[in-house]
Order: structure tokens, then C-alpha cells, then sequence
């Protein structure tokens, strides 16, 4: 008993990696994935292997996801901007009463989606549904009054990319994924610096540290990407945005709308990295203005 204690107190698992061999059985000579798969990796390799090793999935079920809660999300957001583009129109001039019937008209599209059914069937479900639609909505509206509050323009939606990198054992990485949204801005000198926005429905936020061991790489490997397809072209800032509905809290007399207003404007700020330079901090905000040294205007 004494020896099996010790033995127990003092064990240590040692990683065995496998074999060429048994990758090449499992993934390919190429193998194909995307950043989140490898956040999946650097975070956790034996979900890894589970996952996308022995594509081990859970049982279908009636009941809607947190994923596809976020893909539906996705999918609004996205259409949005395409229409807008589409029309030649822009995120904040158009009118409320404009953006709601463009929302209505994408809602009544997917809702009839066979990716969505799920959201049909139990009252559950069409509650949920209903919250999906509603953050949607107040998406928009923030989206709107943060490009509406600087100089960054929507240029690309959903932009999708693949690239194929070699190994140093002879296998071969090919990546695919998806930008949610590429803003661009044009100074009078022809410069042109980019800002990347990654929707979130999770309370992401970005950190040097998760990007230095491989868990959180989206916005860096994105906007490398970004910069390397639109040609020369500067990083301008890089941020994931929370799509979300949240409550505040208001004073017991209650607040006057604006005021809530700017409180969710405050919830709901994009995080991420930004180029320190002034003149893409006015460009990002454009109250900054006043608040900037008298040498930087």
C-alpha cells in the first residue's frame, strides 16, 4: 500500500507524440483547418484529436446551441452590410425606420432556413430566436453610431482566404477563414490604414499573452492577411466586437435615453489593439479631437 502511495504522490504523465504515420491516417498529408482549430490545439490537444482526429460529435438534439445562436448573428450581420452595400448606402444615414425594414426582410429570410429550424419548434426555441433577432438589432444600432463617430468606412464583408504552408516534416497546413468585416480610411496622402472587426457573441477580449501561446490568434493572423490582400495598406486597429443585448444599470429616478444610450455604448466597445498614431485616433473617434495634445491636430 505504502510503495502504490508513493508511486501515486510522485507519477507523472509523459506525452508520447504520434507517430507520422498515425497523423497522416488521422488528418492527411495536407492537413486542413482554421485558426480556431488551431486555438483548439494550443489550448487543449487532446480536444483536438477528439474533435478533428476522430471527428467524434454529439448526438444531434432539437435544443439551439450557443453556436448557432452566433452563426445565426453572423449571418444577420453580414447580410446587412452586403444590402447596404448593395444600395450604395451607409451604416449611419440612413434612417431607423430604413435599417428596420432591411432587418425585418433578412430575419424573414433565414428564419425560414433549414440551418435554423431548431428555433421553430418549442416556444423555447422562438424566444431565443427572438433574442438572437433583438441583439441584432441593437447591433446595428451601436455598429452604426461607432462608424458614424469616425472616419473608417465598411469595404469588405465575410472575406474569405485560404493559405498553404509546409512543415517541416513534410506535411503540409491549409488554413481557411473568414474576416467578419475590413474598414478601410484614405488620408489626403493616398494612405490607407485598415481596421479588423471580428463579431463576437462571447465576451472576448483580446490579450498578449493569449496570442504569445497560440489560444487567441484571430485578429493578428487576420489582419497580416488583410494587409497582404488589399496591397499597401497600414494596420489601423484590430478589435473584436461583443455582439450582445445587455442590461444597465440606471439611476432609481431613471435615466434620460441619451444617457442610456452612451452607457451602452460604453458596454458594448470593441476591444482590441490600436495603431497609437494621432491621426488614427481621430479617425477611430473623432470626439478625441479636442482631447488631443495642441501639437497633434
Amino acid at each position: 500500500l505504502l510503495f502504490s502511495m508513493v508511486n501515486g504522490a510522485f507519477y507523472q504523465v509523459v506525452n508520447t507524440p504520434l507517430s507520422e504515420d498515425t497523423v497522416e491516417r488521422l488528418y492527411g498529408k495536407t492537413i486542413k483547418g482554421s485558426i480556431s482549430r488551431l486555438q483548439v490545439f494550443a489550448s487543449c490537444p487532446y480536444q483536438y484529436y477528439l474533435k478533428y482526429g476522430l471527428k467524434l460529435k454529439e448526438e444531434p438534439s432539437a435544443e439551439v446551441t450557443p453556436r448557432s445562436g452566433g452563426l445565426m448573428l453572423h449571418e444577420i450581420l453580414q447580410l446587412f452590410g452586403q444590402k447596404l452595400k448593395e444600395q450604395g448606402k451607409n451604416w449611419y444615414e440612413i434612417t431607423h425606420e430604413e435599417k428596420e425594414a432591411i432587418l425585418d426582410e433578412i430575419i424573414k429570410e433565414i428564419s425560414v432556413s433549414p440551418d435554423y429550424e431548431a428555433y421553430t419548434i418549442s416556444g423555447k426555441n422562438r424566444y431565443l430566436g427572438s433574442y438572437v433577432s433583438r441583439t441584432a438589432r441593437k447591433s446595428v444600432d451601436i455598429l452604426s453610431n461607432q462608424l458614424e463617430a469616425g472616419g473608417f468606412k465598411p469595404a469588405e464583408f465575410e472575406k474569405k482566404f485560404m493559405s498553404v504552408e509546409s512543415l517541416d516534416n513534410g506535411f503540409k497546413m491549409e488554413l481557411h477563414e473568414v474576416i467578419d468585416r475590413i474598414d478601410v480610411y484614405e488620408n489626403d496622402k493616398g494612405e490607407k490604414y485598415i481596421k479588423i472587426i471580428d463579431y463576437k457573441t462571447g465576451n472576448e477580449d483580446f490579450s498578449p499573452v493569449n496570442t504569445a501561446i497560440g489560444t487567441k490568434l484571430q485578429l493578428p493572423v487576420y489582419m497580416k492577411r488583410a494587409l497582404g490582400d488589399l496591397g499597401n495598406t497600414i494596420p489601423g486597429a484590430m478589435f473584436y466586437y461583443h455582439a450582445a443585448d445587455p442590461m444597465v444599470e440606471t439611476d432609481s429616478d431613471g435615466d434620460d435615453e441619451d444617457t442610456i444610450k452612451k452607457m451602452l455604448q460604453k458596454e458594448l466597445a470593441p476591444r482590441g489593439l490600436v495603431n497609437g498614431s494621432d491621426e488614427v485616433l481621430r479617425v477611430l473617434d473623432k470626439d478625441l479631437e479636442n482631447d488631443l495634445p495642441p501639437n497633434a491636430k
